[in-house]
């Protein structure tokens, strides 16, 4: 199964059902020139959206990651963006419990399609990339064996008191 969990902050409730329920995760990185800084820099106590998502994710279990950059087909310099990115961005995942055999790094373009289910063309800006496609990093991932004797670990979004029935509590 493949679902997506939304990664704008007004969605942290339903990126969190969405991970609770995924065995591993792709996590879509924007390679812009100020997309990425802005997702991964900290600002004063306030960190980045790619920092939260990719804590989030290990906290909740997530052990098997796909990194994939994306509009690196903007950039003149593609290749040395994506060596860029992978520097910052790798020591930080591996301080968030991520192993380095369990993480893919690859590139791709949802404007030219390169790289999601083929790989690029020559003509294409993507050229240089010769790691997997996103389809590929897919179908990579181990699966992962689940125990059925271990507790069930359900998300609780809220808790509210009700009254009603001798009174307790509802979890939704």
């Amino acid at each position: 199964t493949i679902l997506d969990a939304p990664g704008h902050r007004d969605f942290v409730t339903n990126a969190i059902s969405g991970i609770s329920q995924a065995d591993a995760a792709i996590l879509v990185i924007d390679g812009s020139v100020g997309g990425f800084e802005s997702g991964f820099e900290k600002r004063g106590k306030i960190s980045g959206q790619t920092r939260e998502h990719a804590q989030l994710a290990k906290g909740i279990g997530i052990e098997q990651l796909a990194v994939v950059i994306t509009k690196l087909d903007k950039s003149e310099s593609g290749a040395q963006r994506f060596d860029d990115i992978r520097d910052k961005l790798e020591p930080f995942l591996k301080s968030c419990g991520y192993q380095a055999k369990s993480m893919q790094w690859l590139c791709a373009s949802g404007t030219t399609g390169d790289n999601i289910v083929s790989k690029p063309e020559q003509d294409s800006k993507l050229n240089w990339f010769s790691g997997p496609t996103v389809v590929e990093a897919i179908d990579n991932f181990v699966m992962v064996e689940h125990n059925q004797d271990k507790p069930l670990r359900v998300p609780a979004f809220s808790v509210s008191s009700t009254k009603q029935s001798g009174g307790g509590s509802v979890l939704t």
